[in-house]
């Protein structure tokens, strides 16, 4: 459920560098009318449907009149605003921009070449705003905060969509472009989708075991590769070298606590360091097999152990 690395979004940029990633969770953008400039990453076709996103956002609103950028973003195609509306592409944004007397906040969405939208005026220049964009259904709202723990609300935009819609890119940034000359300055914070952590996350972060695995084969390969083949505990073979085999992991873990706990289910890491005779549990709550397992079947997998260290027993 962390941040956005805006180093793996993808740039879309002029020669004139609007766009600056200033670090993994921060974009300074240079929005400018006359140039298509944004910054998106691509999560798969329907992938945004129901959520709730965060987002910091500040504006220089030093564009004149017409100043006008997006710090928030999802469309099923890639173009900046305007080249999705004429082509009558749907999508829906967060803005910020000004009419050259009042500064806005500005919900948007783009269906059939009309944009609808909510907006409030009375923004500070150069003053960050904390924004909670939420879609459920039909119903998209963006609460206004002026603290970044979210608990003074200024304002509540929102809209009733069109239809159901889902999406496939964000964008961190995006522009208007109708060609004319106005340029605001925008910077974007914090994004924040509530996914959950992709499973490159660190095992050293979930059970201390491996630096980095990519997939589920690999993490029970990584297993293999820390609990297997070495002489851990019965001064033996481990029992979990047919863990490639039957560990068999869960088939779908949805967040890192239930990894967790899935994981010290199956492996019964408890009181590992206690007992010199090791794991003090049957290969029943470890791998979630029998309770009871021959010496002779599995003699070549987990190394001769006894039938009594096999089961567990005394």
């Amino acid at each position: 459920m962390g941040l956005e690395d805006f180093t793996t979004y993808t740039e879309v940029d002029t020669a004139n560098n609007r766009i600056v990633v200033t670090s993994a969770t921060h974009v300074d953008h240079a929005a400018a009318r006359n140039e298509d400039t944004y910054l998106y990453k691509d999560y798969g076709a329907a992938h945004f449907a129901t959520f709730e996103h965060l987002v910091d956002a500040k504006s220089a609103f030093d564009g004149g009149s017409g100043g006008y950028g997006h710090v928030w973003m999802l469309a099923n195609e890639l173009d900046d605003e305007k080249g999705l509306l004429v082509a009558s592409k749907t999508y829906i944004g967060v803005n910020m921009n000004r009419d050259g007397v009042l500064n806005y906040i500005c919900l948007i969405e783009g269906y059939a070449t009309v944009r609808y939208s909510d907006l409030s005026s009375g923004y500070a220049a150069n003053t960050p705003y904390y924004l909670k964009i939420e879609k459920s259904g039909t119903a998209l709202t963006c609460k206004i905060y002026s603290d970044s723990a979210r608990t003074t609300l200024l304002d509540t935009l929102s809209l009733v969509l069109h239809a159901n819609h889902s999406f496939r890119y964000v964008f961190a940034c995006n522009t208007y472009n109708d060609g004319s000359a106005n340029l605001q300055n925008n910077d974007i914070d914090n994004l924040s989708l509530h996914e959950p952590q992709a499973f490159t996350q660190t095992v050293s972060d979930l059970l201390g075991l491996v630096d980095s695995v990519p997939t589920k084969a690999a993490f029970k390969q990584s297993a293999v590769d820390i609990l297997g083949m070495v002489e851990s505990i019965t001064k033996q073979k481990s029992i979990f070298q047919t863990v490639a085999d039957s560990l068999g992991m869960v088939d779908a873990v949805g967040t890192k606590g239930a990894f967790k706990q899935a994981v010290s289910e199956v492996l019964g890491m408890v009181d590992s360091a206690s007992r010199s005779r090791g794991f003090p549990v049957t290969i029943s709550e470890i791998l979630g097999l029998r309770d009871r397992v021959e010496a002779r079947r599995h003699a070549g997998k987990i190394g001769d152990l006894p039938d009594h260290v096999i089961t567990g027993g005394a």
